[in-house]
């Protein structure tokens, strides 16, 4: 602390040692007559006593003070927690007035909570300012995310991320006590951490929150109800409100926002309720909205097309005018889905681009047709195209592709396999045993995929893999979604650690920490206490690389569990991450266990000679089993 000069100098140091709430009266009354230097000194001292009351009265007397104390105790306001708690809930309204401005204008997303306890004040103005703040936060949020743009998201951003969830979760749960819209249009925009929240209050009795969505979707034009708007057709209570609200639509900003969304299709109820939209009127009158999208958003909006309600003659009609009228991306995309519709329309559809000169995508509508015609005889090569295999080769290439399926030896591992499975159909052979009947047909599939590296080309089906309604295709498929890495991907794996599988949550474990994903922390910590080895130890596996303290206490735990499946795994855990620091309890473990195949394990670990030269490798597979 830097010591003030003069008279002052000498008051504040015998005011600063004298450690009682007098001394501390004394110091606040005098903070708004001392200059700059003598403010801060005060301030320090304040602080760095922790007093409840004086902090108290410093928060709640903040607009008293001059620009710059307020900045000085800006600064600080992560020290005053407890003192801004205290402030909301004194009876003068200019204190809790203040109390929320500090929090507000402070970014410091963990004092969020605060916030949603302010909505339930009985003072209107008091709800209404803390509505604002929480709007506030939720707005730089959504500004953080777009300029961290769609790569994976920093630890800062997904730590506010859940803090804002938390805190919008409490204030929709006092939503009937307060009724601010402000806590509507967050909890909409960041519907993606409030979903579940949303959910849960409209199951409960009397709930007036589907009225209150209800309004908001009626008439949609601010961009920020985007994220929830799809999300609404899965929900009983609001999808037929939603359905309308999307078929009516003709604000392009909305629905170019609405079109940055559609990764949520991926999830089949969401997929599955779009069918419930029977109007596009965005795109009634010309197709220009769409061909005014950016490239990025080609592949979603004819994506959303083909999940809406329209009659498939409306779909093919608008997307053979994307195909006219689109630029390359988007060309692309709608003749890709041109190609999944496979009727009459499609069809003519097709011949019309087939039919174009000097058209990149000709060779394909034309490999289309001939497949849709069935001839048996190679594909006459054009000038500048390829020509397609013979009949021949064709069954020769399924045959070999029969083999590789149904002998469990004969995987994607050698070249020629995996060359094969890498063809046009190669992948159609794929996509095909992921829509059996048969789960195990489905598992083997995703197998292949996985060590062929085809995740990326199949992305879409692996992502409706991973909801697939047997748990070894899910745990699988959420495997193979380790390969990809995108936004889409990395949130089908936060989910899945919620499966009730401990399969599917341990291989989502183990994705996300293969992937480095940031964002998943408190996620993994809960599965610290779960009741399945696998899980625990992945969990523990994770964290430990973040330092996370819960985890080494979890992995002591397991070590000294009487289970032995659990010190199996907590041995894996060590060798995995080379944890010399615990060797003393692998040694002990090693020279007492009671468990014939634990003492080998850690013998094994510790470098002491095994009794009976088991291998390492296969105390692993049991801790992985």
């Amino acid at each position: 602390m830097s010591a003030p000069h003069g008279s002052a100098a000498e008051i504040h140091r015998l005011l600063a040692v004298a450690h009682n709430t007098a001394a501390d009266q004394v110091l606040l009354r005098a903070l708004p007559m001392l200059d700059q230097p003598h403010c801060r000194s005060v301030l320090e001292t304040l602080l760095q006593r922790r007093r409840s009351a004086p902090l108290t009265e410093l928060v709640a007397r903040c607009d008293q003070f001059s620009t710059t104390i307020q900045s000085d105790i800006q600064q600080a306001v992560g020290k005053l927690e407890p003192a801004l708690r205290a402030a909301l809930q004194r009876d003068e309204f200019t204190s809790r007035r203040n109390a929320i401005r500090l929090i507000a204008q402070s970014g410091e997303t963990h004092l969020m909570y605060l916030l949603s306890r302010a909505l339930a004040h009985r003072c209107p103005n008091t709800r209404e300012l803390a509505g604002k703040a929480l709007l506030s936060f939720a707005e730089r949020h959504l500004v953080a995310g777009a300029r961290g743009g769609a790569g994976q998201p920093s630890r800062g951003s997904q730590n506010a991320g859940r803090h804002l969830a938390h805190a919008l979760t409490q204030a929709l749960q006092s939503w009937e006590l307060h009724l601010r819209p402000e806590v509507l249009i967050s909890a909409t925009a960041l519907a993606d951490l409030t979903e579940s929240a949303i959910v849960d209050k409209l199951a409960q009795p009397r709930s007036r929150l589907a009225h209150a969505l209800r309004g908001l979707l009626s008439a949609p034009r601010d961009p920020r109800l985007a994220p929830f708007i799809l999300r609404a057709l899965a929900i009983p209570e609001l999808r037929s409100d939603a359905a309308r609200a999307l078929s009516r639509c003709r604000n392009d900003a909305f629905m170019a926002a609405v079109i940055d969304e559609c990764w949520v299709l991926k999830d089949p109820s969401v997929h599955r309720a779009c069918a419930s939209v029977r109007e596009l009127q965005w795109l009634s009158e010309s197709i220009d909205p769409l061909a005014n999208l950016n490239r990025q958003q080609a592949a979603p909006s004819v994506r959303l097309i083909a999940a809406t309600g329209l009659p498939t003659d409306t779909k093919v009609t608008l997307l053979i005018d994307a195909f006219v009228q689109g630029d390359a991306h988007l060309r692309r995309a709608a003749l890709w889905q041109l190609i999944a519709i496979d009727t009459p329309s499609s069809t003519s559809a097709l011949r019309r681009i087939a039919g174009r000169k000097g058209c990149p995508d000709t060779e394909i509508a034309r490999r289309e047709l001939q497949r849709r015609r069935g001839f048996a005889t190679a594909l006459p090569k054009r000038s500048g195209g390829v020509a397609s295999p013979s009949a021949d080769v064709a069954a020769n290439a399924q045959d070999a592709l029969n083999v590789i399926f149904s002998d469990p030896e004969q995987t994607s591992a050698d070249h020629s396999s995996q060359a094969l499975l890498g063809t046009p159909e190669g992948t159609r052979y794929l996509r095909a045993k992921l829509a059996a009947s048969d789960a195990d047909d489905r598992t083997r599939a995703l197998e292949l995929i996985r060590s062929a590296g085809l995740a990326g080309e199949l992305a879409d089906q692996l992502y409706r893999s991973s909801y697939d309604p047997d748990a070894t295709v899910r745990s699988s498929a959420v495997m193979a979604l380790k390969q990809i890495g995108s936004p889409e991907a990395i949130r089908i794996l936060r989910r899945a650690l919620q499966d009730p599988d401990p399969r599917v949550q341990a291989n989502a474990i183990e994705a996300l920490d293969a992937l480095e994903d940031p964002s998943y922390d408190e996620s993994v910590e809960r599965l610290l206490e779960a009741p399945a080895h696998r899980v625990r130890a992945n969990a523990v596996k994770a964290l430990l690389k973040h330092d996370v303290h819960r985890a080494a206490e979890a992995l002591l735990e397991m070590l000294g569990s009487e289970a032995r499946g659990e010190r199996l795994s907590a041995l894996w855990v060590v060798e995995q991450l080379s944890l010399n620091s615990i060797s003393e309890h692998i040694r002990y473990l090693a020279a007492h266990d009671t468990d014939a195949e634990v003492r080998r394990r850690a013998e094994a670990i510790a470098g002491v000679p095994t009794r009976r030269g088991t291998p390492v490798e296969q105390g692993v597979k049991e801790a992985e089993s």
